[in-house]
């Protein structure tokens, strides 16, 4: 008699399922997961280097932008899969071996591993051809990867259970994040803001997982403002919240 399916058989199936609907079949579904975030840093460099010969922070622009482009395109492209989890696994949900949660398991662990691909080849050619001389903090550095997956998580998670009943939350959300771009330090530290702003823009969790990312390249960088247990307990709460809702709404059980 054959086994029933666990989740540690189901959630690999469904990552190369994931894998082949995000990417296809062919390489150049691949290649352009390399190749959008090196064109939006080298869009940022050639845009910001017309103004300023210096970074905010070391010597190159390219690897500045990097450590603000990179984690910020991983938590959004994350976040965005997992929103999306209630609409488009409806049919796989009917299968009494599928859950939800496996569902959500296996988009930001396919996420993670694409990204960690990226973001290794990114960070070693800039390394390579800008910045031999800087040295990364892999241990830092992996910190503020998986933090900054746990927020995607958390945050995904929160939005696929309110779209699961408001439908067009999906279409609100998109339109409405849009700003983050701009207020997560992608562009700048933290600390030069003025304190009014700061204040502000403290809350907003992303602002926590680049100023990490930073701290792990550069070695003098201040991320005094950084809280680790903020940004953890906001994305187990929003992962609660999201999850409590999508294992209560009838939408994703029809």
């Amino acid at each position: 008699m054959r086994a029933a399916p666990t989740a540690l058989t189901v959630i690999p199936a469904l990552m190369i399922r994931e894998a082949i609907v995000v990417n296809g079949r062919a390489v150049g579904g691949y290649a352009w997961a390399i190749l959008e975030p090196v064109l939006g840093i080298a869009l940022l460099t050639l845009v910001f280097s017309a103004i300023s010969s210096v970074p905010p922070i070391g010597a190159v622009y390219p690897l500045f932008y990097a450590t603000g482009y990179l984690p910020f395109l991983f938590w959004s492209q994350a976040q965005a899969r997992l929103m999306g989890s209630a609409r488009s696994s409806k049919a796989l949900l009917e299968h009494s071996s599928v859950t939800i949660p496996d569902v959500l398991i296996s988009r930001i662990l396919l996420a993670a591993i694409t990204s960690a691909v990226v973001m290794t080849l990114i960070y070693a050619a800039i390394r390579l051809i800008w910045a031999p001389q800087e040295r990364i903090d892999i241990a830092s550095m992996s910190g503020a990867f998986v933090m900054t997956g746990l927020l995607a998580f958390g945050v995904g998670t929160l939005n696929a259970g309110i779209a699961g009943l408001f439908p067009t939350w999906e279409k609100i959300w998109g339109i409405g994040s849009r700003p983050l771009f701009m207020i997560s330090g992608v562009f700048f530290p933290f600390l030069m803001l003025p304190e009014t702003l700061r204040t502000g823009l403290w809350w907003n969790p992303l602002v926590h997982v680049v100023g990490m990312t930073r701290e792990a390249v550069y070695a003098g960088y201040d991320a005094s403002y950084v809280s680790p247990a903020y940004v953890l307990g906001f994305s187990a709460l929003a992962a609660i919240t999201g999850l409590a809702l999508l294992l209560s709404s009838d939408r994703v059980r029809d």
